[in-house]
């Protein structure tokens, strides 16, 4: 979803002269929001139990009690003792795609004034914020049962599409117009 909004404050002719009313007027609120589930994933045991070639599905045990997390601000995932391998010459029960990985939560706000000086001469000042509430976006958790207590565990975030940090990150800036 993106927006902007010119908020409704001071007067468009500045004739009047107030310094309240070059305060207030000029401002434009903008952005760009995106709310997202998370996409699916498979599970994969270390083990060929179907003699293909290829690792297999693990069974699914939802019977069984799920210990608490080593590090429950990273479990993006389902806990590794809900996963068995299954025995040799079957494939497991999970299906594909049964679980999904972390969401995206995002937002991305611009607060702009503009201050026409003159006729001719304007002040454009910018105030860019990204990931405004500085949320973090993980990438998908580890899906191998081998990797033992990294399985569940998103250990990395996502980047942004310039290479930068998902991290909150805020701009300042002013372009002068004549």
């Amino acid at each position: 979803m993106n927006y902007s909004w010119q908020l409704p404050f001071g007067h468009k002719d500045h004739s009047y002269g107030t310094a309240s009313s070059l305060l207030v007027s000029g401002w434009t609120v903008s952005g760009i929001t995106t709310l997202a589930s998370g996409l699916p994933f498979d599970i994969f045991t270390p083990v060929d139990t179907q003699h293909r070639g290829l690792v297999s599905r693990p069974d699914l045990n939802t019977s069984v009690t799920v210990p608490p997390s080593s590090d429950p601000r990273t479990q993006t995932g389902p806990s590794i003792a809900l996963f068995s391998i299954p025995p040799f010459g079957s494939g497991g029960d999970l299906g594909r795609n049964h679980f999904r990985g972390p969401g995206i939560s995002n937002f991305d706000a611009v607060v702009n004034k503009l201050v026409e000086i003159h006729r001719n001469i304007k002040v454009d000042m910018r105030f860019e914020f990204y990931n405004l509430f500085n949320r973090v976006q993980f990438v998908q958790p580890d899906n191998l049962l081998a990797d033992g207590p990294l399985f569940g565990h998103s250990t990395s975030e996502t980047f942004r599409p310039d290479f930068t940090t998902g991290a909150r990150q805020i701009q300042l800036g002013m372009k002068l117009s004549f």
